[in-house]
């Protein structure tokens, strides 16, 4: 006997007696076993939880289990292997946890069995207790509002296991309530990897009364247990021990029984129907605190009921796992990712000692054929007059009549997917093709294995399971296809086992039928690598979807994936190359295959499932890209960079090809970043293009960035213009040799065959790298490609830097010839195609908002320190007449648009925006006024409108904008050039003199007038620009909130036609828009208002799929919503597209909300909105559907 208990009893467990659906221990009372002590009366969750530690901390010294709980657990177990016909719950295919049914013959009586099983984020011990405390708080409530005033009663057998559990089901009249009265035990087990596996059976307690289990008979304990509300717990003999057998407590229980009151004696009123009911959990811990949970619940309702409602009450008894699933909900991709950390051992381990099935064997060695996936000799064409499965698959790695490899345009830049028909095995019924896709992924060997075998994890299915199959064309539904001897086993391989079982459900699109795969799987290890073979099973294995597919038809498919550890250019991370290998047949004339390629969506989803999803979990593409810039900062700084005389020839080549002095006619390259200037000359079938930018970064960063040769960055832009490959040879640290193919459609392949040098100059302010065509060995002239000639110079020059960031001024100038004949247009194509990676160097770099911040922090503190301005100083000069006069003028502008017969109001891009325009038709000028308000300080905002040549400043139509001259810290010339208003008209462009003061009511105003500058011919361009001129006034006041001010501004244009000047007008307009737009992205997501968030939903509006994220970057507060809710973006994407059917609810937490669960929460908003009259109604509608957004 196991000494007596010394830990402290909880103060919840203390009996009261005014619960009387509990039996209590009494703690004062000594016990020969600690786990007696263990009874719950919780009156919260949270004593719920505290109990369940309770029992937890009790485990490791429980007793042994006596004969007849023994007996009764290896009973529950073989049930549960026994073989039931189980069908699944109709209407249950789409949910995390797998729902049963089925009938089985036991004491020539036929009951109903139930069956679920799932993935619960909760270790076994934790799992165990919860369903031990069998009359917790939260049980006790969900029990009172099913059933009502019912009883639910647990009583705490002594020194044993056993627990004796009740409770009643209330049923409408005219039918009884039935009344259930269970013996329950529970045992632990541990494997060699410390992982535990708990069981938890009940039967009923009629069957342990005949001795059905111990060879005992107990009828007379039983029958007054029944009638009566014994507290067993209290009942021990003289020297405070009980035995194991419960014949001991007889003399016991007739002591007591004259002394129980009447009310505890009669807790049964003769109108329930005893029903039977016995079953079994098994918690298959997966890793330390996830479980693979299967419930098995046998019940007999007794009596003549509708099947329908034996079915409904089966259902509910199964929804307890529902129940701890939800209880114990965590973020999906946490709980797989420690089911992994623990796969990765299993693995890793030799596992030769694990049967393998002759049948899998032979499967492995077919599908493991496929790696010879290479072009083959031609044999003679063979057709065949009819397709079996049986010949696609035995066909394997013989010789073929192929069609030639074809690339397929793949959803990742660094997944790389070909095709091609199978002619031998193609004919008029069937389409048999051959696909292989290869990538790299930024993990180790096992990571991948483990991501791949667990193919039914939440992450993997979140989307497919809890979306409606109608309404995403790219999820799929799969199912692990039960097998009777693994009924206790965990989904999809999650277990570790070497094969298993699964089915998926493609949805193609209309109007193509759903495409059913089930197949078999196995895995072995293959050097330092892994294989997985899959292959389609014969049409005898269905799966059961719980519900009538209709317009299915079987596929057939045999794959091979392999895993191949790689060196990823770092000693501290990891890499494996992933291949996979497939051969499809959907067949053709059942599924309408002539109109869509339905071998292609296949492939592309098993692709997406596997690689793409292995790439995108796993991705280390920044780092990996910043430790390979590192070494060659490291090589520059060593000075490893000096060049021998050769490399000094060669650059200089580079300069005198390139003329960098020299002065020849370039035109414009349109970039879509005013900070990138471009030009070209077009010469030809080659192109000459310079381009300058400054980066806020060092010269070495800058030239790593560019020198780089294997980053993942130029990896990608590589792919996405067409590349079909390339090779490296280095020859020192500072140079090395690149060939590149490139696939143009319409025009022949292309290759380049360069070598780079870098150069750092002795003053260490400035380094080279030049780029130019030569000629290799390993790379010789062939006639499948046309050599191209290229020859680039990249400058990066060191500036002083501004407020402590560093500066680079990049200069780039190209000279390429494509070769062959091809039009100028392609040319330009392709020259502004170049520029995209010099774009992406300056967005990596790009710190513009800090540099703008910082300059108007120091305005705002040379405003504060010269008291406005109004004391000559160093900072401010006395204003003069002339910019006194302006001030004067431009307030006269208010006088004379309110006065102004002609205004009206017009529309705006925000409802917080008030904007008027005034004009007679056929005049040459026109006034506009804007006017809002702004949750900023004044000073804010004048700074704002100052620094005109701040990044924060641009517009989408700004061509150009840039301070011409600084006479003092009030008055400066601006140049401002805008793209054409209208399409078909020349650019337009202004110079204006800018003033700024305060006026005697304490408001600030700025001031432009049109003015003259000896630098605006300098400005002049090739594009046409033509001069408007333009007067405006911007008066900011503030209101009785010094944070909140109010935003006036007045235009005036003259000169211009009038279509051009109203469009041009209206654009200058939105100026007011954009500071109130700006200074909201400056706020954090907790200081935001009403007014905040109609703004936000007005530019989230506007945006479209590929500018959601650029948006999302601009304002700070979406920017913290979308790290803290990984969920909210694809949330907002969703309503975005407003997308109209019917999405299903999400009963998941806030916290653990997934991005597919975000997906179709947002996508279930247009319904409400297209059925409801009031938006604000179909918000609130859909604000209830969801329980995550009520905690949002």
């Amino acid at each position: 006997m196991s000494p007596p208990h010394k830990k402290t009893t909880p103060h919840f467990l203390k009996p009261k007696a005014k619960n009387l659906s509990v039996n209590f221990l009494d703690p004062n009372k000594s016990h020969t076993s600690s786990m007696s002590t263990y009874v719950a009366t919780s009156r919260s969750m949270k004593d719920d939880a505290v109990a369940d530690k309770f029992f937890i901390s009790l485990i490791d010294e429980r007793p042994e289990m006596a004969r007849n709980e023994r007996n009764m657990m290896n009973n529950m177990l073989e049930l549960g292997r026994s073989g039931i016909s189980w069908k699944r719950i109709k209407n249950t295919h789409t949910s995390h946890i797998s729902k049963y049914k089925g009938k089985i013959s036991q004491q020539e009586k036929t009951m109903l069995a139930g069956k679920a099983s799932g993935r619960v984020s909760a270790s076994s011990t934790q799992l165990l207790a919860s369903v031990v405390n069998f009359a917790s708080w939260e049980k006790l409530q969900k029990h009172s509002l099913v059933n009502g005033n019912l009883p639910r009663e647990r009583t705490v057998v002594p020194d044993s296991r056993s627990h004796i559990l009740s409770y009643t089901m209330a049923l409408h009249p005219p039918l009884r309530n039935r009344i259930f009265k269970m013996w329950s035990t529970w045992d632990m087990q541990v494997d060699s990897d410390g992982l535990r596996t708990c069981y938890f059976a009940w039967c009923p307690f009629e069957d342990m009364e005949v001795g059905m289990y111990s060879g005992e008979t107990f009828s007379q304990l039983g029958s007054f247990i029944s009638r009566s509300n014994l507290n067993l717990n209290n009942l021990t003999d003289e020297s405070g021990s009980v035995g194991n057998s419960y014949k001991s407590l007889k003399s016991d229980v007739e002591a007591k029984a004259a002394s129980l009151s009447e009310s505890a004696k009669n807790i049964i009123n003769g109108n329930e129907v005893s029903a039977r009911s016995s079953g079994l959990y098994v918690f298959r811990e997966l890793a330390p605190n996830v479980s693979f949970v299967t419930l098995i619940n046998l019940i007999d309702l007794k009596g003549h009921l509708p099947a329908l409602l034996m079915d409904l009450k089966l259902t509910e008894t199964l929804k307890s796992l529902d129940d701890m699933r939800k209880r114990h909900s965590r973020d999906t991709e946490k709980v797989d990712s420690e089911v992994r950390e623990h796969m990765k051992k299993v693995f890793a381990r030799d596992r030769q000692d694990d049967q393998i099935l002759s049948e899998t064997d032979e499967m492995w060695e077919r599908c493991y054929e496929m790696r010879k996936f290479q072009a083959q000799p031609k044999s003679d064409r063979q057709r065949v007059s009819s397709y079996s499965p049986a010949r696609l698959l035995s066909s394997i790695g013989k010789r073929k009549e192929y069609e030639p490899w074809r690339a397929m345009d793949s959803p990742c830049a660094l997944t790389k997917m070909e095709r091609r028909k199978n002619l031998t095995l193609s004919n008029g019924n069937n389409l048999v093709t051959e696909c292989r896709a290869s990538c790299i992924c930024d993990c180790s060997a096992e990571d991948a294995m483990a991501y791949l075998w667990d193919a039914c994890s939440d992450t993997r299915l979140k989307g497919g399971r809890e979306s409606s199959l109608k309404a995403h064309l790219d999820k799929s539904l799969a199912l692990y296809v039960d097998q009777h001897d693994r009924v206790f086993e965990p989904a999809g391989g999650a277990g570790g086992g070497r094969n298993d079982v699964l089915a998926v459900l493609k949805k193609l699109p209309w109007p193509l039928k759903k495409i059913e795969f089930v197949f078999s799987r196995t895995w072995r290890k293959i050097g330092d690598g892994y294989g997985i073979a899959v292959e389609s099973v014969d049409n005898r294995v269905n799966a059961d979807y719980g519900t009538v597919m209709k317009h299915k038809v079987r596929g057939f498919m045999q794959a091979l994936i392999l895993i191949e550890p790689t060196q990823s250019g770092t000693d501290s991370l990891e890499s494996c190359n992933l291949n996979l290998f497939q051969v499809l047949n959907v067949g053709r004339r059942h599924n309408y295959i002539r109109l869509v390629d339905s071998n292609k969506h296949i492939f592309e989803s098993f692709v997406k499932q596997n690689a793409i999803k292995v790439r995108k979990t796993f991705e280390k593409d920044k780092i990996i890209d910043q430790l390979g810039r590192d070494q060659i900062k490291s090589v520059i700084a060593d000075d490893q960079t000096g060049c021998t005389e050769e490399e000094e020839d060669f650059l200089d080549n580079i300069h005198d090809k390139l003329d960098i002095t020299g002065s020849m006619a370039f035109d414009t390259l349109p970039t879509p970043d005013m900070h990138v200037n471009a030009r070209i000359l077009l010469r030809g079938t080659y192109a000459i293009i310079r381009a300058t930018t400054v980066l806020e970064t060092t010269i070495e960063d800058a030239s790593a960035y560019e020198f780089a040769p294997s980053s993942r960055g130029k990896l990608k832009y590589f792919i996405e213009q067409h590349g079909k490959d390339r090779n490296i040879v280095y020859i020192n640290p500072h140079s090395y040799i690149q060939m590149k193919r490139f696939e143009i459609p319409l025009y022949k392949q292309r290759e380049f065959v360069q070598r780079y040098v870098l150069k750092k100059t002795e003053d260490d302010s400035k380094i080279e790298i030049g780029i130019d065509s030569v000629q290799h060995n390993l790379f010789p002239e062939t006639n499948q490609y046309i050599r191209s000639i290229g020859t680039s110079l990249f400058i990066f020059e060191k500036l002083p830097p501004l407020f402590g960031i560093p500066q680079t001024k990049m200069s780039y100038v190209a000279k390429l010839s494509w070769g062959g004949l091809v039009p100028g247009r392609f040319v330009r194509v392709k020259a502004q195609e170049g520029l995209a990676w010099i774009l992406s160097m300056r967005k990596t770099f790009d710190m513009k908002k800090t540099l703008d911040a910082l300059e108007r922090k120091q305005f705002i503190e040379k405003l504060h320190l010269n008291a406005w301005g109004h004391a000559t100083s160093s900072f401010t000069a006395a204003y003069t007449d002339e910019e006194k006069k302006d001030i004067e003028v431009g307030q006269e502008f208010f006088r004379i648009f309110q006065n102004n017969p002609t205004k009206k109001r017009v529309a705006s891009s925000s409802a917080s925006v008030i904007n008027e325009i005034a004009f007679r038709k056929n005049d040459a000028s026109g006034w506009g006024l804007s006017e809002t308000k702004i949750r900023a300080k004044k000073e804010d905002i004048l700074a704002f409108l100052w620094n005109v040549d701040a990044n924060c400043c641009k517009h989408v139509a700004d061509i150009e904008r840039l301070v011409l001259e600084r006479h003092n810290a009030h008055h400066q010339i601006a140049y401002l050039c805008r793209a054409a208003a209208v399409k078909g008209y020349s650019p337009r462009y202004s110079v204006s003199r800018m003033v700024w003061a305060e006026v005697a009511d304490g408001s600030l105003v700025v001031v432009h007038h049109p003015c003259g500058h000896s630098k605006e011919e300098e400005q002049q361009n090739d594009d046409g620009r033509k001069r408007v001129d333009f007067s405006s006034i911007c008066k900011i006041r503030e209101t009785l909130d010094p944070s909140i001010c109010k935003l006036t501004y007045i235009y005036h244009s003259v000169g211009d036609k009038q279509l051009s000047m109203m469009t041009h007008m209206k654009q200058m307009m939105e100026l007011v828009y954009d500071v109130k737009s700006y200074f909201l992205q400056l706020r954090v997501a907790s200081d935001l208002e009403d007014d905040d968030g109609r703004m936000l939903g007005e530019a989230l509006s506007h945006a479209s799929d590929s500018t959601v994220d650029s948006c999302f970057r601009s304002y700070r507060a979406l920017q913290e919503m979308d790290d803290r809710f990984p969920w909210f973006k694809p949330m907002i994407v969703a309503v975005l597209n407003n997308s109209l059917h019917m999405a299903p609810a999400i009963d998941s937490k806030l916290d653990f909300l997934s991005e597919d669960d975000g997906h179709v929460i947002g996508s279930g908003l247009a319904l409400p909105i297209a059925i409801n009259l009031m938006n604000d109604a179909a918000v609130e509608e859909w604000l209830a559907r969801d329980p995550a957004l009520k905690e949002f």
